[in-house]
């Protein structure tokens, strides 16, 4: 991947970005970032999610890969796949994200398995009209009303039947990284040390760390601050403080919790709870 380099503060506050939601359309959410020169840390998202590039170029970086994106062009990014979308050589670039939720998506898919991976078909990124779908987020974005949500939502169920299809969850290849997974997961709030991890299953810490990068794409403490930052994301949509949020997904104190989630997320734990607070424009 490319090298990660942090964001000032200032930075992170100087981004153009809005956030769009409503409750006639509960299973997604559009973020529109305009020339940011904001980098992301590794990371992963629960949803579905569609980047569509407007301004500029990034790179996108999997673990396994790196590609230019260009203006014009989109990405599908499975859910929680670890990934980075950078800018090149320091140059801006403006992009819409769509967050869509994986069990909608199942439903689209008639699918009842709620395990099942969504996977993303082979140039799907190719198989929609993205002017079309430029237009339908700027309708909705600029003027909300009940005709450009509904016909939003018909593009995308279509789209999602189109370029998305269902699979029963792969097996992890290191059951070495299945275990400290697990037991990560077990309790975020005061989660194992890599060390007692370690210690417990018998293996050295370097050994417990590469395995488990190997298999996840990112070290043991990156997978469990992202799982905490995406767990904050529930908790201060659905009203509660910075405060008590931090500490209720075992952040040590609101500062640990306000630069973890600036790394992962590019927006700080107030822009995100600010811009929850004005989503539901159209309900």
């Amino acid at each position: 991947m490319n090298q990660y380099i942090p964001s000032s503060k200032n930075q992170i506050r100087r981004i153009q970005q809005q956030f769009w939601a409503s409750q006639t359309l509960p299973y997604l959410k559009i973020r529109t970032t305009v020339n940011s020169c904001v980098a992301y840390k590794a990371h992963y998202h629960e949803e579905l999610s569609l980047g569509i590039l407007f301004e500029g170029q990034t790179c996108l970086s999997t673990g396994r890969i790196d590609k230019v994106l260009k203006a014009g062009q989109s990405i599908f990014i499975a859910p929680n796949q670890v990934h980075a979308c950078n800018p090149i050589n320091g140059g801006s670039r403006s992009y819409h994200m769509l967050y869509i939720d994986k069990s909608w998506c199942l439903d689209v898919l008639d699918c009842e398995q709620p395990e099942y991976e969504l996977i993303i078909k082979p140039n799907a990124s190719d198989v929609f009209d993205r002017t079309r779908l430029l237009n339908l987020i700027d309708s909705i974005i600029n003027d909300g009303s009940a005709g450009s949500i509904n016909r939003l939502d018909n593009y995308l169920k279509k789209l999602v039947f189109k370029s998305i299809s269902v699979n029963k969850p792969l097996l992890a290849s290191s059951q070495l990284a299945l275990n400290v997974r697990q037991l990560l997961l077990s309790d975020i709030v005061t989660p194992p040390s890599v060390e007692a991890l370690a210690h417990h299953i018998g293996r050295p810490v370097e050994s417990v760390i590469r395995s488990f990068k190997r298999e996840y794409g990112m070290t043991p403490k990156a997978f469990l601050n992202n799982v905490r930052v995406e767990q904050a994301k529930h908790l201060l949509r659905d009203g509660g403080t910075i405060v008590d949020v931090a500490l209720d997904v075992g952040f040590s104190d609101q500062s640990q919790f306000h630069k973890a989630f600036v790394h992962y997320t590019a927006s700080t734990p107030g822009q995100h709870k600010t811009s929850t607070s004005i989503f539901d424009n159209n309900a």
